[in-house]
């Protein structure tokens, strides 16, 4: 430039905040997008949003707590009218319902149920949304802190924070209200941060205990341990994790029963069997999902209930068969240990029968440790790399197209984690035995 012009220097961005920034742009294009399609005359909610029916805002926590039993609620001429409505139109029923076979609210594990029927206690004296955004907030300071001590520069962490409110499966959790789906995602994500770097294995315990309380299928992901510490600290923690989840469910079901004595052994199991029925064997579970069942299911358009059970074995028995597969490479030096967990991760994902979208949260974790990476160094190995890449990709939202009552979401998440897997497995088989990276863990 001339002396009379002005000196502009070039933009340059660390490779460690692309990841983020483009979960940040992919938000605000599907936002256009739907905004665009408003104006073009889309009528159907899912043409008008890429997250949930207005009409059903925060349910599976506000609608769901509802439904439950409790004291005389009073002042609900002050809440919001959509919240007044779940007093009336309901579809959580109690016993009457689980007699018909219909849904109820004896589904749910018993720590989601005793935290739902202390909610509802507290619905008395303060507004829902008071109390769900409460928890919420619990949820978001519990992991905000850790980020802050894990990530150690303030710009990553801003950036990283940013990215995860403004990612998919963090808005539609936050706006389904489905605060089991933030239990499990914060858990998880501090979880497996920590294994990967084999410290406060006890924490660890606890935190995947907890997760798996909410959610029972993350047990799983409990098999980390076997690939970040030799074979006999891997069995003690998890030993400990399998002895966690079981005096926490205990712990959790003494409370909630105590509570409300209908919510006994008999009408959870039952209400589960109505639960699979209704949103695995059918199809009302097939939107918002990413489960390798329902993606199969939404393809062919399969509806008959035993087709669909044997499907669902079927995926289960190849899940378990790569699990061990895994397991078998990584004991002879063919496979890193953050490709075994992710490996473990994707078939978390894929392998159960219905996933909805908000329960991918927790693949921020793998984003977090990548970015984290790249602040030190510009490159990533290949695996590290195609990870990155499927994480960042089902963090994004991609409903544009609606077909047959579900976005080609519920087909491109199983397909690109199935790719990323299967890519990485086949890397992994022509590998020559090899000792692992020195980073992987301390033992």
């Amino acid at each position: 430039m001339t002396n009379n012009g002005i000196k502009l220097k070039a933009l340059v961005i660390s490779p460690a905040y692309i990841p983020l920034l483009i979960i940040i742009l992919a938000t605000l294009i599907q936002g256009l997008f739907n905004s665009f399609e408003v104006v073009f005359g889309a009528t159907r909610f899912q043409l008008m949003t890429f997250l949930n029916d207005p009409y059903d805002r925060f349910a599976d926590f506000v609608k769901y707590t509802l439904s439950l039993p409790g004291p005389a609620l009073l002042y609900t001429d002050q809440w919001a009218e959509f919240v007044r409505s779940y007093l009336i139109d309901n579809p959580y029923g109690g016993i009457a319902s689980l007699v018909h076979g219909d849904l109820s609210h004896f589904h749910l594990m018993p720590l989601v149920v005793f935290i739902c029927l202390v909610s509802r206690y507290a619905f008395t004296m303060f507004n829902p949304m008071v109390v769900f955004f409460f928890i919420i907030s619990i949820l978001v300071i519990s992991l905000g802190w850790f980020l802050f001590a894990y990530v150690k520069d303030k710009k990553l962490f801003i950036f990283t924070m940013l990215a995860l409110f403004l990612s998919y499966p963090f808005l539609f959790f936050l706006v389904r209200g489905n605060i089991g789906a933030g239990i499990t995602g914060v858990a998880l994500i501090i979880a497996l941060l920590l294994c990967w770097q084999s410290k406060k294995p006890l924490l660890v315990a606890w935190l995947f205990a907890i997760a798996v309380n909410v959610r029972p299928n993350a047990v799983i992901l409990i098999g980390t341990f076997f690939f970040f510490y030799n074979f006999r600290k891997a069995l003690f923690y998890v030993g400990l994790t399998i002895f966690g989840i079981i005096l926490l469910f205990l712990l959790s079901f003494y409370f909630a029963h105590s509570i409300y004595l209908d919510y006994n052994f008999t009408n959870f199991f039952e209400a589960l069997r109505i639960y699979h029925n209704i949103y695995v064997l059918r199809n009302d579970g097939l939107a918002y999902n990413s489960s390798l069942l329902e993606a199969i299911k939404w393809v062919l358009h399969l509806k008959t209930a035993a087709y669909v059970f044997l499907l669902e074995k079927i995926i289960t028995l190849f899940s378990v068969v790569l699990v061990l597969f895994s397991y078998y490479l990584f004991a002879h030096k063919k496979l890193t240990a953050l490709e075994g967990s992710f490996i473990l991760s994707v078939l978390y994902v894929v392998g159960t029968g219905i996933f909805a979208d908000y329960h991918l949260i927790f693949f921020f974790s793998y984003i977090i440790l990548l970015c984290k990476k790249l602040t030190c160094s510009p490159k990533l190995t290949v695996s590290e790399l195609i990870i990155l890449l499927v994480t960042v990709f089902v963090s994004i939202p991609k409903n544009y197209i609606l077909h047959n009552g579900a976005f080609y979401q519920v087909l491109l998440n199983p397909m690109i984690l199935i790719m990323g897997m299967l890519v990485i497995l086949f890397s992994a088989l022509r590998r020559f035995p090899r000792s692992l990276p020195k980073e992987v863990g301390s033992d």
